[in-house]
């Protein structure tokens, strides 16, 4: 009788943990959707004129002035 009480323990939790690990799993693919953010950042690199023109913008309003 003893036996029947392990195996039915036995099958249960087995049973439950492989149910357990499939969800974690299924989160785990939206993590890698982060690094499509990472793609925006490339944008600043595309954009280096931006930079320089904040140097070209202080002599600008001096040219004005005059």
């Amino acid at each position: 009788m003893t036996d029947t009480h392990i195996q039915l323990g036995g099958q249960d939790a087995p049973a439950e943990i492989p149910p357990g690990p499939a969800p974690d799993n299924v989160p785990s693919p939206v993590p890698p959707q982060v690094p499509d953010q990472p793609d925006v950042p490339e944008i600043d690199p595309q954009g280096p004129g931006t930079m320089p023109q904040p140097d070209i913008p202080p002599e600008f309003p001096p040219a004005q002035v005059a």
